[in-house]
């Protein structure tokens, strides 16, 4: 039963069935949204999850990156004294000197829009 469903949702589209076709206002928009991130967008994205504290599964959830991802990324900002760890709460923090780049960052977005 769901093979034939789709196979007359195929035949349809083939012959041109308008109600198939993506409207272009969508696919517009979709293809805005996946954009691959460059690296200083991901950084920042985390710098700005972290800006309250937040743990590590908290930062690979909301800044949608895998665990090795979020390791390279968390000791890249560590290193550089942008993020801190808090040790008895594991918490990560973006430091002064990281809401500072968040600032430039976002000021150098909106020259740019």
């Amino acid at each position: 039963m769901i093979h034939e469903h789709a196979r007359a949702r195929a035949t349809q589209a083939r012959k041109g069935d308008e109600t198939n076709r993506p409207n272009p206002e969508w696919l517009t928009h979709s293809l805005a949204r996946s954009k691959r991130r460059d690296k200083i967008d991901i950084a920042v994205d985390v710098l700005r999850v972290s800006k309250d504290g937040a743990k590590k599964t908290q930062i690979i959830n909301k800044v949608n990156l895998n665990f090795f991802q979020s390791n390279r990324y968390i000791d890249l900002l560590v290193g550089k004294g942008l993020l801190r760890l808090g040790n008895p709460e594991r918490l990560y923090k973006t430091t002064d000197k990281g809401l500072k780049l968040v600032e430039e960052y976002q000021h150098i977005q909106s020259l740019m829009t």
